[in-house]
C-alpha cells in the first residue's frame, strides 16, 4: 500500500536509528532492527514538535476544567506512555492551572481547542472518531462522544510514534526516545464500523481493547472509559427471554409456533400474534429500563427450526420470500415485520438504542421488499458459507448474493463471520488469514456497520495464530485499507525478535499452502485434513519453528512464544498417532505436556470435547500403545448412493432390498469434503437412504475381534441393513468427543456378528437408512469401515474408539 514517503520515512529512521524495549516490569523481547512501523499514518505531515530533550520537557498534558471520565483516561494514558518513551513524567493539568506560555498536548475538548485555528475541529466525529491538530508548538488530541479521547491518543502512539500493543499477555513494545522529536499528521478519521470485534479469548481483555480500540458486545469497558454496545436481554436467540414458553405455553399455545400438522408446539414464537408483539414490547422497554447503558436491544429467533407455520405467519414469510438456495426456507419477512414494530416503538422512548435480529438458518436469507427499520441491525451469519472458510464469501455464491439482497433493501448489518473451525481440526492450523481479511472489505462494501469474527467457542488459547490474528483483525477493522501482508510482518519483527526471520517463513508458508490448494475441491472443506496432517505440510513447518526456538536461545519470554505457535503443528503430529515411531512420538507427547499443560496451561485442543488437554494427551498416549499391527481395516466405497425420501415411504416399499429400491439414486463419495452441502443434502429432512456394494477381501478375519464402524451421521437415528436384513437400530449414538459412531456388534454385545455377516470373500449390499429431523449434514459423512483386530474394545470416551478414528483417518489418508 502506497503512502507519503516523508511521513513513513521519519517513522523508519525513529525506529531503526533507536532502541526498542518493552515496557519495565514485563517480559522484554527486544524488537527485529528490521522492524517497520506498517501503521504510519496517510497525510501530510504538520509541524516539528520536540516534545523531549534528554530527559526533560516543558510540555503540560491538558484536560478541560471539568474533564469527561474519558478525557481522564486519555490524558493518563498518553502521559504514561510517553513518560515510558522519553523517561519523563508528562503532568496532566486542567485548564485553568496550566502555566502560562507552556507548550501544551490538549486532550479533549478544552477551551484552548475551541479557540485554535484548526480546519478540522469543527467536524461530526460521531461516537468513536478521532482527530489530530497542530497549532504552533501544541498539539491537539480529541475525538467522537464515547470513546473518541482515547482512539485518539492510542493512534497517535501507534501510527505516529511507532507503540505497539500486540498482545494482552505480553510487554508492550514501546521506542525509547529521551529525545522526542517528531512531525504527527494532522487528521480526522471517523471507522466505518460501529462494532469491531475480533472474538477470541485474546481479545476479550478492557486495556487491549481500549489500545487496539476493538469493542465487543460481551465486553464490559467502564462507562467513564466511554461504554462498551451492551445488548440486552442477551446477544443472540433471545425470543424466549419475552416469551418463555414455562410461562405461557400452557395457557397461550396460540403464542408459540404452528407446525404443519397444525399443532402448536414452543420451537419458536408466532410473530403474527398482537399479543406476542404487546409482550415483546413491554418486556423490551423494562428491559432498558433496567439496563440504561444498553446500546442494543436483541430480538432473535432460537437455534432450531420449527418456524410458525399458521396463515397468517405463512402468508407474509411468502410474500416477502427470496430464494438463495439455503436449506432452511425464508421466514424473515415474519421477523423483519416485527423487529420493525418493536423499533418503533423502541425509537420514541431510546432514539439511541438499536435493535438487532438474527439472521440465520430460516432467517438468514432476506427479505424481497421489505425493509427494516434504520434503528435495525440485521445480524448476519455467514453460515451459508460455514464448511468453506478458507475460500472467500465472494467464492461462495450462495453467501455473497444473500449479503447482496440485505443491501438491496437497505439493511445496515453487522456481519457474524466465522474465522476458526468448529469440529475435527479445531487445534490445528487454519489456513485463511488473507481470506478473513478480504472478506472483511467485502462485508463493509455490502452494507455491514459491524463485524464479528467467532473463533471463541469456550476459549481459543494455543489455537493456530490467536495472537496474531487478534492484531491483524482489530487493525483492518479501524482501518479496512491496511494490508493483510505488511501488518503480518509488523507482528512478526515486533513480537518475535531474533526469531523474526523464520517465524516471517513459517507465516509465508502457510500462505503459500493456501494459495497452491484453496481452489481444489478437499480444500473447501472447514476442516481440510488432507494438508494440514500430511508430513509435506508438518515437516516444512516444523523446520521454521524449530529454527525460531534456536535463534530464541535462552531468552524465556521470547522461546514461550515460538513454543505457542508450535502449538498447533504439535496438535498435527499427536493427531497422526505414531507414524514416524514409537519413541519420537512419545517424545512428542511429553514435550507438548511439559509446555502446553505445565508451562503455559492450556485448557484443551479439541472443541466441543468434554476432556482437558490433559485428557487429550493422555488419549493420544494410548495411540501411542496401539500396535497397527494388531488390526487390519477396510475402509467400503469411496463410491455410495444416496436417495431421499421424506415422506418415509421407503421402509413399506422395501427400499433395503436392492431390487426394491427406486431408481434415482444420486451419487456419493465418503472421500470428498466439499464444504457445507457437499451432496446436496442439506434441503433434504425426514428419512434419508445410502447404500454400497463391496466386497470382503479373503482372509480378512484373522483376528480375534470383527466389527464394523459406521463414523458417519451427526446425532440422528439410523438403521442398518445388510443384504436386506435389518441388523440394527440406533437412536442415540455413542460419542466420543466431537464423532457420532455406530458400531455393529455393540448393541448385541457380540463382538464377532460382523464375522457372522460379513465372511471374507463375500459379496454384500449395505443399506443405511438415516433420519434427520431439521436438515441433513453432509459434512458428517465418512468412511464406513471393517475392522478385525486383537485389541478389547471400549466405547467410553477417549476409549479404544479413538485410537480407532485415528488408525481409520490415516487409511481413508491412503487410499
Amino acid at each position: 500500500m502506497s503512502r507519503k514517503a516523508s511521513a513513513w520515512l521519519l517513522v523508519a529512521v525513529i525506529h531503526t536509528a533507536l532502541c526498542l524495549a518493552a515496557a519495565p516490569g514485563q517480559a522484554a523481547v527486544e524488537p527485529h532492527p528490521a522492524w517497520v512501523n506498517s501503521l504510519r499514518p496517510l497525510g501530510v505531515p504538520g509541524p516539528e514538535l520536540t516534545l523531549a530533550v534528554e530527559g526533560s520537557t516543558d510540555y503540560v498534558v491538558l484536560v478541560p476544567a471539568e474533564p469527561t471520565g474519558q478525557d481522564q483516561k486519555a490524558s493518563e494514558e498518553l502521559a504514561r506512555w510517553l513518560g515510558e518513551m522519553t523517561g519523563v513524567q508528562f503532568p496532566i493539568l486542567r485548564e485553568g492551572s496550566e502555566t502560562s506560555g507552556a507548550p501544551v498536548i490538549s486532550v479533549g475538548r478544552t477551551k484552548r481547542l475551541a479557540a485554535a485555528k484548526l480546519p478540522q475541529k469543527e467536524a461530526d466525529l460521531g461516537t468513536e472518531g478521532i482527530a489530530i491538530g497542530v497549532a504552533g508548538r501544541d498539539l491537539y488530541l480529541w475525538g467522537g462522544r464515547l470513546r473518541g479521547a482515547i482512539n485518539t491518543v492510542f493512534v497517535l502512539l501507534e501510527e505516529d510514534l511507532g507503540c505497539r500493543w500486540y498482545t494482552s499477555e505480553d510487554a508492550a513494545v514501546i521506542p525509547r526516545r529521551p529525545t522526542l522529536v517528531f512531525r504527527p499528521v494532522p487528521r480526522v478519521y471517523i471507522p466505518p464500523l460501529e462494532l469491531r470485534d475480533p472474538f477470541y479469548t485474546a481479545a476479550l481483555v478492557p486495556e487491549w481493547s481500549l489500545q487496539n480500540r476493538t469493542n465487543s458486545r460481551i465486553l464490559e469497558i467502564p462507562a467513564e472509559w466511554g461504554g462498551y454496545p451492551k445488548s440486552v436481554p442477551g446477544m443472540t436467540h433471545t425470543s424466549f427471554m419475552y416469551v418463555p414458553p414455562a410461562e405461557f405455553f400452557a395457557e397461550h399455545p396460540e403464542y408459540y409456533a404452528m407446525n404443519a400438522e397444525g399443532e402448536r408446539v414452543p420451537t419458536q414464537l408466532c410473530l403474527t400474534n398482537p399479543e406476542v408483539l404487546r409482550i415483546t414490547i413491554e418486556r423490551g422497554l423494562k428491559y432498558l429500563v433496567e439496563n440504561p447503558d444498553a446500546r442494543f436491544l436483541d430480538f432473535s429467533a432460537e437455534d432450531r427450526a420449527g418456524y410458525c407455520q399458521c396463515a397468517a405467519c405463512k402468508a407474509l414469510d411468502e410474500a416477502e420470500a427470496t430464494d438463495y438456495g439455503y436449506g432452511y426456507g425464508a421466514h424473515a419477512g415474519t421477523t423483519i415485520a416485527f423487529v420493525n414494530a418493536l423499533a418503533e416503538a423502541v425509537a420514541e422512548k431510546y432514539p439511541k438504542v438499536l435493535v438487532t435480529t438474527l439472521a440465520y438458518l430460516g432467517t438468514l436469507q432476506p427479505t424481497k421488499n421489505l425493509r427494516p427499520r434504520d434503528n435495525v441491525r440485521i445480524v448476519m451469519t455467514t453460515s451459508a458459507h460455514w464448511g468453506t472458510i478458507c475460500r472467500y464469501v465472494t467464492e461462495s455464491a450462495m453467501q455473497a448474493d444473500i449479503m447482496r439482497g440485505w443491501n438491496r433493501v437497505g439493511a445496515k448489518l453487522i456481519v457474524w463471520h466465522y474465522p476458526i473451525v468448529f469440529g475435527p481440526g479445531f487445534g490445528g492450523p487454519v489456513l485463511n488469514l488473507p481470506v478473513i481479511s478480504g472478506d472483511m472489505r467485502f462485508f463493509i462494501n455490502n452494507g455491514a456497520r459491524g463485524i464479528m469474527l467467532q473463533a471463541l467457542d469456550t476459549y481459543t488459547r494455543g489455537v493456530d495464530r490467536e495472537l496474531l490474528r487478534c492484531w491483524v483483525w482489530a487493525k483492518q477493522m479501524w482501518n479496512p485499507r491496511l494490508n493483510t501482508h505488511e501488518l503480518v510482518r509488523d507482528f512478526t519483527y515486533g513480537f518475535y525478535g531474533r526469531a523474526a526471520d523464520p517465524m516471517q517463513a513459517f507465516f509465508n508458508f502457510l500462505e503459500r499452502t493456501w494459495d497452491d490448494n484453496h481452489m481444489e475441491p478437499f480444500f473447501q472443506s472447514s476442516s481440510f485434513q488432507d494438508v494440514i496432517f500430511e508430513p509435506r505440510f508438518i515437516s516444512p513447518a516444523m523446520s521454521c519453528l524449530d529454527e525460531a526456538e534456536r535463534l530464541a536461545g535462552d531468552d524465556p519470554a521470547l522461546r514461550t512464544r515460538v513454543r505457542l505457535a508450535k502449538v498447533p503443528i504439535w496438535y498435527c503430529q499427536a493427531k497422526r498417532g505414531p507414524v514416524q515411531g514409537l519413541e519420537a512420538y512419545q517424545a512428542l507427547l511429553q514435550e507438548m505436556e511439559d509446555f502446553a499443560i505445565k508451562e503455559y496451561g492450556l485448557p484443551r485442543l479439541e472443541w466441543a470435547s468434554a476432556t482437558s488437554f490433559v485428557g487429550d494427551v493422555r488419549h493420544w498416549r494410548r495411540i501411542a500403545e496401539f500396535d497397527p499391527e494388531d488390526s487390519d481395516f477396510f475402509c467400503l466405497g469411496p463410491q455410495w448412493e444416496f436417495c431421499p425420501d421424506p415422506g418415509g415411504q421407503g421402509v413399506e416399499e422395501g427400499w433395503f432390498e436392492p431390487e426394491q429400491a427406486p431408481a434415482d439414486w444420486r451419487s456419493l463419495r465418503d472421500d470428498i469434503l466439499a464444504g457445507p452441502n457437499p451432496h446436496g443434502l442439506n434441503e433434504l429432512k425426514g428419512d434419508v437412504w445410502f447404500r454400497a456394494h463391496f466386497t470382503v477381501p479373503e482372509g480378512f478375519d484373522s483376528r480375534t475381534d470383527y466389527w464394523l464402524l459406521l463414523d458417519a451421521f451427526d446425532r440422528e437415528e439410523t438403521w442398518v441393513y445388510i443384504d436386506g436384513k435389518l441388523i440394527m437400530k440406533q437412536a442415540a449414538l455413542l460419542s466420543d468427543a466431537y464423532q457420532w459412531p455406530c458400531i455393529v456388534s455393540a448393541q448385541s454385545r457380540r463382538y464377532d456378528e460382523a464375522r457372522e455377516l460379513l465372511p471374507p470373500g463375500t459379496s454384500h449390499d449395505l443399506v443405511l437408512r438415516v433420519h434427520y429431523r431439521d436438515r441433513a449434514d453432509g459434512r458428517r459423512w465418512k468412511p464406513v469401515t471393517l475392522i478385525s483386530t486383537n485389541v478389547g474394545f471400549q466405547v467410553e470416551p477417549q476409549g479404544t474408539l479413538g485410537i480407532y478414528f485415528a488408525a481409520v483417518e490415516e487409511q481413508r489418508r491412503r487410499r
